[in-house]
């Protein structure tokens, strides 16, 4: 499944439209058609299905907007206290990331059926963990229009497997998360200039803990006791869940011990962490008819797996 060197794009490539020359967050949002989406409230209604009378919901509203292609576009239903934030509301957001830190603008598009749309940015330079494995470092904008908060994300990203690494390192989190209240525009202004001054802080300190991770030996036998503690299926479990169990556990194996993607930092708790976040970011199954889309948003949008794997890999570097 995994003995070969394998070509992926990560998440954001994935959902997004590359900005291979874009200089600007403005020119961004229109190569990514997300430009002029004029995001409103609306009275919502429910319809009665035997009378087809139609009656207002009070509490709630729906979100519209233009659609790229023509046409009314619906995103989702919010509470009456809900603001809206255009998409042009990130430009000067994303534009301090180009002035202030250098970073260049990567990709910009939808998620989640527009629900969510975000602009990604690479920063400047690059490390390598033991020396080898090369490591970049991306920040992302992401606008939510249905409810959800509005994000701001640093994320690490490993070009052996293309997997975002957007872990939270205990009180030094990656993520900024800011709901659509009054007010909310301005505090996204604020919030990016504390990102700005934590996104290298954090970085370093998740080179840190990577360096930490491929200094320390893990052998696959201990890796193997690893998994079958964390992710076994119980002895009274019915032969499906054996089964399913013992497929996730070779399969993450054979990622530690066989893929190229981590052929130059085997036995090592780095390449554990690895062999961790690329099942789950690449190979975990999904309900979705478009798999490949629908990991993307999860690798994006619940990073909870990422963490647990961090969590579990610290525990061997501790030990």
């Amino acid at each position: 499944m995994t003995s070969s060197t394998i070509t992926r794009l990560d998440a954001f490539n994935t959902l997004g439209t590359p900005l291979l020359s874009t200089t600007s967050a403005a020119d961004a949002l229109e190569a990514g058609g997300l430009a002029g989406w004029n995001i409103r409230k609306a009275p919502a209604y429910a319809v009665d299905p035997i009378t087809g009378d139609r009656v207002e919901m009070p509490d709630r509203r729906a979100v519209l907007f233009d659609r790229p292609e023509g046409g009314l576009g619906y995103l989702g239903d919010v509470g009456r206290a809900h603001t809206t934030i255009q998409n042009e509301d990130q430009i000067a957001i994303m534009d301090l990331f180009a002035t202030e830190a250098g970073a260049t603008f990567e990709t910009a598009g939808i998620a989640k059926g527009g629900r969510r749309t975000f602009i990604t940015m690479k920063l400047p330079g690059h490390y390598r963990v033991g020396g080898v494995d090369l490591i970049d470092n991306y920040v992302a904008g992401i606008n939510s229009h249905d409810g959800a908060a509005n994000i701001l994300m640093v994320t690490p990203m490993r070009f052996a497997c293309m997997n975002m690494l957007n872990v939270a390192l205990g009180d030094n989190s990656c993520i900024i998360k800011v709901r659509h209240t009054r007010h909310a525009v301005a505090r996204l202004r604020e919030e990016v200039l504390g990102l700005l001054d934590k996104t290298f802080i954090y970085l370093d300190e998740f080179n840190q803990i990577a360096e930490k991770m491929a200094d320390t030996t893990l052998t696959q036998a201990r890796f193997e006791e690893i998994l079958a503690a964390e992710f076994g299926a119980a002895d009274d479990a019915g032969k499906a869940a054996h089964t399913k169990a013992d497929d996730k556990i070779a399969d993450i194996l054979d990622l530690f011990s066989v893929s190229n993607t981590n052929s130059g930092i085997r036995e090592t708790v780095w390449a554990g962490f690895n062999a961790l976040t690329e099942w789950a970011e690449h190979y975990a199954p999904v309900r979705n008819d478009d798999v490949s889309l629908a990991r993307a948003e999860r690798s994006i949008f619940d990073p909870s797996t990422k963490d647990r794997a961090m969590a579990l890999m610290l525990q061997e570097v501790a030990a």
